[in-house]
């Protein structure tokens, strides 16, 4: 072996510790990655920079940690911003405080969620009339670009036809429900523009994009961005026909129908949680919007917004 040391030009003793040196860090590599098993069986969706303060291990840093970790495929998926987060002014404040709904068409809310098949995301949206918890409009896009936010709005507009001056539009501050086109088109047919600022106040909504997913779409696992359509389709089918818990186990469809024979003043009294804010914060011009007196507070006497 002498010769081949030569060659390499190490001594016998140096090699030897090379091949040990070697051998040691194939060893901690293992370590690191059973430490990575270890925590993923405690912890399914904990992260590489977490796992590395959870056991602290010695000899390696926690960004090597991670880059060994990503290497190894353990790195978590990256999961796809639906709100947008910046320092843009949005003007829009949650208009809910403080309001009781009698009526459909007085609340409408909306959210987008996604849906993954295979390696791609497709994006899901959704109109529900909070009031009877009805699913009044839906769609499905490819991406998230505002123009299929406008374009459901304009059908949702189209087909129930609300009366100027007695419709609150609730959602987040996502770009798609803040542009130019969709808040132009809620100021053209004199819907008045509410936005919350925490995800506390659209609860409603998060619910309900868990609810098409975790209990229809998952179950029903679409393949293809055509199936995601038609499942969509016959989940928010199933969803107004089937009981709610908040409609006394009527569904949004029967319960629609039911409050045809229900005079306003008998109507069960909707109240929307909202968080409690400066009321300083609230832009004026939102305090503008007549109502006609179809909001009623808890004593039943009419509320202006």
């Amino acid at each position: 072996m002498k010769p081949y040391y030569e060659i390499a030009g190490l001594s016998k003793q140096a090699y030897h510790k090379e091949v040990k040196k070697i051998a040691d860090k194939r060893d901690r590599t293992a370590y690191y990655i059973g430490l990575m098993d270890e925590a993923r069986i405690m912890h399914p969706v904990i992260g590489l920079a977490k796992i590395y303060y959870l056991f602290e291990p010695e000899g390696i840093g926690r960004q090597a940690f991670e880059q060994l970790g990503t290497l190894m495929g353990y790195a978590l998926e990256i999961k796809p911003t639906l709100t947008w987060k910046g320092n843009r002014i949005i003007p829009y404040q949650n208009l809910l405080s403080d309001k009781w709904f009698t009526d459909v068409n007085q609340i409408w809310v909306t959210d987008i969620t996604y849906y993954k098949i295979a390696d791609r995301y497709y994006y899901i949206s959704m109109i529900m009339d909070l009031y009877m918890r009805k699913i009044i409009a839906h769609g499905v896009a490819h991406s998230l670009h505002a123009h299929h936010s406008v374009s459901l709005l304009k059908k949702t507009i189209k087909i129930h036809q609300p009366k100027p001056h007695q419709l609150i539009h609730h959602s987040d501050k996502g770009i798609q429900y803040t542009c130019n086109e969709y808040v132009d088109y809620l100021n053209k047919y004199k819907i008045a523009i509410s936005m919350c600022n925490s995800v506390f106040e659209n609860t409603s909504m998060e619910r309900l994009n868990g609810i098409i997913k975790n209990d229809y779409l998952i179950h029903w696992n679409p393949k293809s961005f055509r199936q995601l359509n038609c499942f969509l389709d016959k989940a928010v089918k199933n969803y107004n026909n089937c009981p709610h818990g908040q409609l006394s186990m009527m569904s949004p469809n029967r319960y629609e129908l039911n409050l045809k024979n229900v005079p306003l003043s008998q109507r069960t009294k909707l109240k929307v949680f909202t968080l409690k804010r400066n009321k300083n914060l609230i832009d004026p011009s939102q305090l503008q919007f007549s109502f006609d007196n179809l909001f009623v507070n808890q004593k039943g006497q009419p509320v202006s917004v």
